[in-house]
């Protein structure tokens, strides 16, 4: 029995990305909302439907949480994983939905259009070690 979901997890659920990605190893897998719960999520990959509850993490990632605790589902920029809790073990890599092709491509054609950006990012970005030559 799913518990009604609160405002920060309709929120949350608002923010998956709904519908096919397609992962490493030819693999994919299948994201819609649950149909009768609202704020759930189900995710379809092979012969398994896991009804997950979306969450949202402090570092901006998206996490999918198995109801039953088996499974997580992490969503980031550039890719999603799924991983299973239990054994701690990825079962899934380097899921990719439409959307998240998008934004990598928006994202690299903002590098590519301002090149001094992206330097003063890596600068920001680094441990502020210059390398010198050996003495």
């Amino acid at each position: 029995v799913l518990t009604d979901a609160d405002e920060t997890q309709l929120a949350a659920a608002e923010r998956a990305y709904l519908g096919d990605y397609a992962c490493e190893f030819k693999e994919s897998v299948h994201i819609d909302k649950h149909p009768k719960v609202a704020g759930y999520i189900n995710v379809a990959w092979k012969k398994q439907l896991i009804t997950m509850k979306p969450v949202l993490s402090s570092t901006g990632a998206l996490r999918l949480e198995d109801v039953t605790g088996r499974t997580l589902m992490i969503q980031i920029a550039n890719k999603s994983m799924l991983l299973d809790t239990k054994i701690g073990q990825r079962l899934l890599d380097d899921c990719v939905h439409p959307e998240q092709t998008k934004l990598m491509e928006a994202a690299k054609a903002a590098r590519i259009a301002d090149p001094e950006a992206e330097a003063a990012a890596q600068a920001r970005n680094g441990l502020g070690i210059t390398p010198t030559g050996s003495k």
